[in-house]
C-alpha cells in the first residue's frame, strides 16, 4: 500500500525544526487516513490470497506522519521515499514474508 506524502518539497521540509523527539514532522495522520479511506473500504474486494503490506505505521504514529527522523530523511521527494525510507519499507515486506511462510525466508535473498 502506499505511504503518505509529505507536504512540501523536500528542500522545504529540510528547513524545519525537529519535534522533541527529533521528528520532522509531514502530514497529519488523520489526514492521510481520510485520504486513504477509499482505499481502505475496498480492502475487501482484494481477492484472497492476495497479501498486502501497509507501511503506514512506518511512518506515521496516530497524530503524525514524519517526514524525517533526526538527520535521515525518508523522502527524496514529496511522494517518493528515500534509500532509508525504502530500507524501512523493505525490511517491513520482508519481515512480512518471514512470517507468512513460517520461517526466515529473508535471510536467504542476497542485495
Amino acid at each position: 500500500m502506499q505511504v503518505p506524502e509529505i507536504p512540501a518539497p523536500v528542500e522545504y521540509m529540510m528547513r524545519r525544526t525537529p519535534d522533541e523527539s527529533g521528528y520532522i514532522a509531514g502530514v497529519p495522520r488523520r489526514w492521510w487516513d481520510t485520504r486513504q479511506s477509499w482505499v481502505y473500504g475496498r480492502l475487501g474486494d482484494i481477492p484472497d490470497g492476495v497479501v498486502l503490506v501497509d507501511a503506514v505505521d512506518l511512518f506515521c504514529d496516530h497524530t503524525t506522519c514524519r517526514a524525517a527522523e533526526g538527520d535521515i530523511f525518508l523522502y527524496f521527494d514529496q511522494n517518493h521515499l528515500s534509500p532509508a525510507g525504502q530500507d524501512r519499507v523493505a525490511r517491513h515486506v520482508l519481515q512480512q514474508v518471514d512470517q507468512g511462510f513460517g520461517r526466515e525466508v529473508s535471510s536467504q535473498i542476497t542485495p
